[in-house]
Parts: C-alpha cells; structure tokens; sequence
C-alpha cells in the first residue's frame, strides 16, 4: 500500500497556531482598580474593543484612549464616580482609532485644557473636560462635565467638550460650570464635525464677552440639539450649526437664548424662550443670501422676542404662542398664522413688507380671515403653562386648510394643541327618532374610566356596539360604517329617553397613540336601508 506524501500530511497540532490567527480575538473586560490600579493603567493594558469597568470613587488623573476603540463606564454613575484632571491640562483626551469609543456614567472635572492645532490651520485652547482630536468617534452618555476652565494668551474654546474634526454625541448628559470664551460647555472647530446633543442639560456656564459667545457653539458643524435645556449660561446660549434643533428650553441665558446666521435660513421647532437677556432667538441670514426662516410650534414669553432678518425672503411663524413677547421681522416679509399674541402692543414690528396675520388670536386683530381678540385661556400662564383649557376659543380654530392636530381634530391656534382624547367623526344614520349622538368621554390612561354616552336614540332599543383598533370608514347603508371591526356587542339596550352609557376601564399598557373607532347600530324600518347608526368616535391614547 502507497503512502502519501510527507507534505500533504496536516495534524491538527500543526493546524493549531494558524487556527488561533485566524480567528476573530474576543473583547475583554477590564476592571479599576481590579486588573489595573488606575483608568490610564486599564487602558494600557486594553485591546480595542475592550470594556473597562471603573469602580466609584474619585480618580485623579487625566485619561488619553491611545486611539484605542473601548468602552469606558463607572459602575456606579456619575454621581459616584469621577475623573479629576486637578487643573492640569485636558481630563479626558480621544484620538483616531478610537472610532466607537464611549464613556458612561462619569463625572468630568478639573480639566485646563491644552494648545490645540485645529483641523482649519488654526491654533486655540481648549478642551477642558474632554478633547475629541481629528477622526475620533466618541458617545458620552449620562456623564456630568462640569468645572472644567481654561486660562491662557490663546483663544479658549470648550471649556467642557472641544471636538477637533471629530463626532461626537452627548447623551443626557449634564455640562455646568464650565468656562470658555467660545463653547463654554461644548465647541466645534470644524465643517467636518458631527455633533449631537440629546437630552443634555446645559446651565451655569460662562462664554466670552462677545454677543455671539455661547455656551454651547455648534456653528459651522452638522448634527443636531434635541430636547435639550439650556438655562442660566453667561453669554447666548446656543450657535446651532448645519442640522436640527428643535424642542430645547431656553432661559435665563444673559444673551440671546438662541443665536444663528445661516445662508440656508432656519427652521426653529417646538422650541420654547422664557426670559434670556436679549432676547430668545435671533436668526440672520447673510447679506448674500436671499432667503427665509420657519418658526414652528414655538413659545416666546418672559419679554423674549423673536428677532429674524429674512433678507427679501420670508420670515413665516406658525402655530406659535407670544406671551408678553413680540416678533421682529426685516428685509424681507412675515406672515404668521395660527399664533397667539397676549400682553404686547404689536404682534410684529420691524422693515418687513408685507406683513400678513391670518387665523391668530392677538390685541386689536383685524378683519383678515380667521383673526379674533379674545382671552385664549392658557391653563397657567404664570407658570409658562401654555396649555389651552377646554373652553378656549383658540381650540380648532386655525386656518382650516392647516394639518390636522395628532389627535385628528381641527388645527388649534398656539404652540401648545389641545388635545381631545375623543373626536367625533359624524356618519350616522337617522332613524325613527331622528339623528342620534355618540361621544366618548374620559382620559384614555390606563386603569382610568372612561365613557361611551349614546344619546337621542330610540327607546327601549337593543342596539349592536361595534368597536377596532383600526378605521374602516366606507359607506354603509346610507351613512359610514367608521370602526375595522374588531369587537361587536350585541343586544344593549337603551333606556326609556333613548340614551345608553356604557363604562370602561381603559387598559393598561398600551403605547401613546393608540387609538379605538367606536359606533352604534340598530335595527330601524324608518331609516333608509332598514339600519340606523350613531356617529362615530375615535379615541387617542396621550
């Protein structure tokens, strides 16, 4: 018998070390002070991709990545867990390599920042708390950067966070006592950065002397400011730069609560402005640019105007509330609609022209469509509730050609909709004893009461309840047949006037938004297919 040849004989001991090669190294996780005595030793002895746990306590030092991609958390949490660079130079520095990188759940402080070559040629310092260098990627998530301050002949720039051509994401975070003349909390540098803040609470920080010295300066750069609150900075509290911001709190800031030139113009949403010292929000557009701004769903009170310069394009302010606040539009026009203006003598001033105000509640309104001047009745206005109560005049009184409103009601006037946790939908069908009512009555929340009232119906009538989770709404012998049946009671009887009411528990744990279709029918000779039927309602989970 032949034997094959020595060479093509592989054991699997020969096999072995290029197997190990080959496969893929796993991520390892580290922990502070149990495989390593500090943050920076961990992070020597880290791979990219590994995890380091640091136990509470107070670390004082200041951490470099080494452009290694790690995940970095406290244990414990912000409030327990702190880095403290003790005034010397940057606390938390991220380089290239490092993409995916994230910290969670530290306290930032103690940072003096460091001479910066910016990614434009320039040369500034910055970064007190964290420097995020040119091709880094970094989340920080429910950390707290505060107390980071810089003093230095250069420019100072972030004073929490400095990002250097660089992306970087802020997470329900919270920047205080930072200081710097341009960013005091967070800063750009570059056109190629990418900078979000979500959630972030950013107060009692202190920017430069100049008017467009901000707590958080984004301009310039892309991402976006969401749900964010920025309150009581020295200096204007936001330069946004390319992307989008919207439903962010601005009070209390000694400047503007919101500065922006951008030769694109501005969409300002679901934003509110409560007392900032020039003002709440100041857009621009270039001298070179024609073009317009959006204001949308926004709150100005407190004395905090809107100061737009539309430059012969249109400053166009939509569904917003002025409480003791005004708008001023230039150098182009204005048209507002659906808005609310209270306690001011002119709803708009400045150069624009034409100035156009239609559907808006407001001092002295005219005669255009939809104007009147009435008390909106705010539920607490002095508290900065601008929700409308339930007799106001302002409810589905927007220009009807408007979205509807979530719950699908007509368009309300002002920033704050009304919401109506049932709407009638109509397509009943009369009967013997004319056109029935249905409504539903109740806030749909778990675990609550709530109502179908049917009303005007024949007496002593069993009628058929059918309800879905879904609209049908095709016509149906002579009128609509609303709910995609999901559910169908038969037999319920109305009493001796023709009424039925009918209590529910709503359900627990369903997701805001849900809605139901309800609608009653009955047998009836005198209508005009043999059935009759109340309208239907729908009702609309907050």
């Amino acid at each position: 018998m032949s034997t094959p040849a020595r060479g093509h004989l592989l054991s699997v001991s020969t096999l072995a070390p290029w197997l190990l090669l080959a496969a893929p190294a796993s991520a390892d996780t580290l922990t502070v002070p149990g495989s390593a005595p500090t943050i920076q030793a961990a992070i020597a002895l880290a791979a990219s991709g590994d995890t380091i746990l640091v136990a509470p306590g107070t670390w004082h030092e200041s951490i470099d990545d080494l452009g290694k991609r790690l995940v970095i958390e406290g244990t414990g949490g912000s409030a327990v867990t702190t880095i403290d660079a003790g005034g010397a130079a940057t606390a938390v520095t991220i380089h290239a390599g490092g993409t995916g990188s994230s910290l969670h759940g530290f306290t930032i402080t103690g940072g003096a920042g460091q001479a910066v070559l910016t990614t434009g040629g320039g040369t500034l310092f910055g970064g007190g708390g964290v420097l995020a260098q040119p091709g880094s990627q970094l989340v920080l998530s429910e950390c707290v950067i505060a107390g980071n301050s810089m003093v230095s002949a250069l420019p100072t720039a972030g004073g929490g966070v400095l990002v250097n051509g660089a992306t970087v994401s802020l997470a329900d975070c919270t920047l205080s006592g930072n200081a710097a003349a341009r960013g005091a909390a967070v800063c750009s540098t570059s056109i190629t950065d990418v900078v979000t803040l979500s959630g972030c609470t950013v107060s009692g920080n202190t920017a430069g002397p100049q008017v467009f010295d901000a707590a958080v300066d984004l301009s310039g750069s892309s991402g976006s400011v969401l749900n964010c609150v920025i309150v009581d900075n020295a200096g204007t509290g936001l330069r946004p730069g390319v992307g989008p911001f919207s439903a962010c709190t601005f009070a209390g800031n000694s400047r503007w609560g919101l500065r922006r030139e951008s030769a694109a113009g501005s969409t300002l949403t679901h934003c509110q402005f409560l007392g900032n010292g020039l003002g709440g929000a100041s857009l621009a557009v270039p001298i070179a640019a024609s073009t317009g701004h959006s204001i949308d769903h926004c709150i100005f009170a407190k004395a905090d105007k809107l100061h737009a310069e539309a430059n012969l394009g249109q400053v166009l302010i939509v569904n917003c509330t002025f409480d003791n606040a005004h708008a001023e539009a230039f150098f182009g026009s204005a048209v507002a609609r659906n808005c609310i203006f209270r306690n001011t003598l002119a709803p708009i001033t400045g150069s624009a022209t034409p100035v156009t105000i239609t559907y808006s509640d407001f001092p002295n309104a005219g005669a255009e469509p939809g104007n009147f001047d009435a008390d909106p009745l705010w539920v607490n206005p002095a508290a900065q509730d601008y929700h409308l109560k339930i007799n106001s005049p302002c409810i589905d009184a927007g220009d009807p050609a408007s979205p509807l409103e979530a719950d699908g009601s007509p368009a309300d006037m002002g920033a704050v909709p009304f919401f109506h946790a049932w709407v009638k939908l109509g397509g009943g069908v009369a009967g013997a004893s004319g056109q029935s009512d249905l409504q539903g009555t109740g806030t749909l929340t778990g675990g609550l009461e709530v109502s179908l009232v049917l009303s005007l119906a024949p007496s002593n009538k069993a009628t058929a309840l059918v309800l879905g989770i879904a609209e049908l709404g095709v016509p149906f012998k002579g009128g609509t047949f609303w709910p995609a049946v999901g559910f169908v009671f038969l037999g319920l009887p109305t009493d001796a006037f023709g009424s039925l009411v009918l209590p529910l528990v709503w359900p627990s744990n369903l997701p805001p938004g849900f809605q139901v279709w309800a609608q009653f029918w009955w047998a009836d000779l005198s209508a005009p297919q043999g059935y009759a039927a109340s309208n239907g309602v729908r009702g609309t989970q907050p």
